[in-house]
């Protein structure tokens, strides 16, 4: 399912407590210290200009923090999956989070907190980018965390780019600590 269009895509950026203190969301908070590769979860689909720009985001901030990107013998695997939500919806996009983990229930929890339990008359339009890093050799996840945006579909492409850019950071920089 195709979810984001830039101009919605900004909001690619969301859900920010929303997975905190969720008991069936499973979360991990390790750190880069022992990895020296990674590589991104591939997907045959054609990269859209948020896609592209969150895959460029991911591995310029795993490269500046001394990883290499590798191909299938990395130590690394990474996956994102995008978020959106307004009053109504929230929907998902998982073509680069691959198989295997709780992304419906991810979805589920966030439309819950979102908005069900959401009070007020204020417009909900936004957007979270869920980053999780996993270890190849053992296929455990080592971390997850993510970052959420309001939806602007008013910015230009440069600027949604620099927002996508300063979304991925956000989500990672525990990682590198």
């Amino acid at each position: 399912m195709r979810l984001l269009t830039l101009g919605n895509a900004v909001a690619l950026l969301v859900l920010g407590g929303f997975f905190a203190g969720c008991s069936s969301i499973e979360t991990a908070h390790g750190t880069s210290g022992k990895y020296s590769s990674f590589r991104l979860v591939h997907s045959e689909a054609e990269l859209d200009a948020n896609n592209e720009k969150v895959r460029d985001s991911i591995v310029q901030t795993f490269e500046s923090n001394g990883l290499t990107q590798a191909g299938t013998d990395a130590e690394l695997v990474v996956a994102y999956l995008i978020i959106r939500q307004d009053h109504a919806a929230t929907q998902m996009e998982r073509t680069y989070f691959g198989r295997g983990r709780d992304a419906n229930e991810i979805l589920k929890e966030a439309h819950k907190r979102g908005v069900i339990k959401k009070s007020g008359t204020h417009d909900l339009d936004v957007g979270a980018i869920l980053i999780d890093v996993l270890d190849t050799e053992t296929d455990k996840l080592v971390y997850r965390e993510f970052a959420k945006r309001d939806l602007l579909p008013e910015l230009s492409q440069e600027d949604r780019n620099a927002l996508i850019e300063a979304a991925v950071a956000e989500a990672l920089s525990a990682f590198f600590r």
